[in-house]
C-alpha cells in the first residue's frame, strides 16, 4: 500500500455494535459534563464539553450508518423506510 491510498475498511457487526456503544457512552458523558459546567457557572468549560459533545455526536452516527443502523430507532435492527442500506 502506498502513502496516497487509504486501508479498505470491513468491520465485522461486533466491532461496528462496540464502537457505537462506546461513541454513545462518550457522548454521554460529555453531555452531562457540558450540563454540569452549565450549572456551576463554568462557561469555559461548557463551551469545551459541547464542541466535544457534537464531536461524539456526529461520530457515532457515522458509525451507525456504516451498518445501517438508526441513530434514533429503539433497538439494534430498527431501521426507518428512509434510514435503509446505503452505498456511502
Amino acid at each position: 500500500m502506498s502513502d496516497y491510498e487509504l486501508p479498505s475498511v470491513n468491520l465485522t457487526p461486533e466491532e461496528l455494535t462496540y464502537l457505537q456503544d462506546h461513541l454513545n457512552a462518550e457522548r454521554a458523558q460529555w453531555f452531562n459534563y457540558y450540563e454540569d459546567c452549565l450549572e456551576n457557572g463554568r462557561l469555559n468549560g461548557a463551551e469545551v464539553a459541547h464542541k466535544h459533545y457534537e464531536m461524539m455526536k456526529s461520530l457515532r452516527d457515522i458509525v451507525y450508518h456504516m451498518n445501517g443502523r438508526d441513530t434514533l430507532a429503539s433497538g439494534n435492527h430498527d431501521q426507518r423506510w428512509w434510514d435503509q442500506r446505503h452505498d456511502y
